[in-house]
């Protein structure tokens, strides 16, 4: 495959919600700090908080609503408390009932952090039908692959699905970064797809899977025709950096397998806030 390249800004440490750990910027995006905020060009997953100044905007995290920052004068601004430096080492957990499935997947994505370049864990485990029933996890992982070798027709969610307790288990433990891989050995696809809708569909309905719908809509889900096409290898390698920090969980995935909501942390930004004020006096006032 054709190397996939990263914008420079986007790779090196990441700076994550000191609350939640979803992202917010990018340390190559800071052009300044103070022990009590930083100053930076471009932030991401912020909402607008209560401002009652036009020009001094208040920012809070898309994610846990906790107070990060404010915006003012074209920059933004993180309070030095509401964040914290995230490096590129990475835990990911490779799970399949079947152990060359596993080890299959595993090493691709070991050739893929090549060109990414993380501080990649990765860690191979072989399920059992016996055990999926009470399946549960004894640690967290950064994101989640359960990989499916597909062998006829099979309930794989919902009510009596062989994967519905793991499926919760895993969403949990990676907060959402996960991602299920239905194999076939058949002959490989040359359409460019992520997953075959038809079939998607077709468990969904005719199999009462509901589940398999939702996966589908939200990237969670890929059906992989002997080897992974070129779109489907570009996307794995994007899951797998994006899933360096938390992301946003739709509430629909939240409600269909009770994943917690995002912890709120009690923000003790108003000493910080107050130097960015001061701050952002004396600017206007020497300009």
């Amino acid at each position: 495959f054709a190397p996939m390249v990263l914008q420079q800004e986007f790779r090196g440490p990441m700076l994550l919600c000191q609350g939640c750990s979803i992202l917010l910027s990018y340390e190559s995006l800071v052009e300044s700090t103070t022990p009590s905020f930083a100053k930076l060009r471009g932030l991401f997953n912020y909402g607008i908080g209560e401002t009652t100044d036009e020009l001094q905007i208040a920012l809070v995290c898309a994610k846990c609503q906790r107070e990060v920052g404010m915006k003012a004068k074209g920059a933004f601004y993180l309070f030095g408390s509401s964040f914290v430096k995230r490096s590129d080492k990475m835990s990911v957990g490779v799970f399949s009932l079947k152990e060359e499935a596993a080890e299959e997947y595993a090493t691709a994505l070991e050739e893929m952090n090549e060109q990414l370049g993380l501080q990649l864990e990765v860690t191979r485990r072989t399920l059992t039908r016996a055990k999926l029933k009470t399946f549960a996890l004894d640690r967290t992982y950064d994101c989640i692959l359960l990989v499916h070798r597909a062998e006829g027709r099979i309930l794989l969610t919902d009510e009596n699905g062989l994967y519905n307790e793991f499926l919760r288990e895993a969403l949990h433990a990676s907060d959402g970064n996960f991602l299920m891989i239905l194999h076939e050995d058949e002959e490989e696809s040359e359409t460019p797809w992520l997953y075959d809708a038809r079939k998607l569909m077709e468990l969904a309905s005719k199999g009462a899977q509901p589940s398999v719908k939702l996966l589908a809509r939200l990237q969670k889900i890929l059906t992989v025709r002997g080897a992974l096409n070129q779109t489907q290898y570009e996307f794995l390698m994007c899951f797998l950096y994006r899933s360096l920090y938390k992301g946003l969980i739709p509430a629909d995935l939240a409600a269909r397998f009770n994943l917690k909501s995002a912890p709120s942390v009690p923000a003790e930004v108003s000493a910080q806030k107050s130097d960015l004020l001061v701050h952002l006096s004396m600017s206007a006032d020497t300009n």
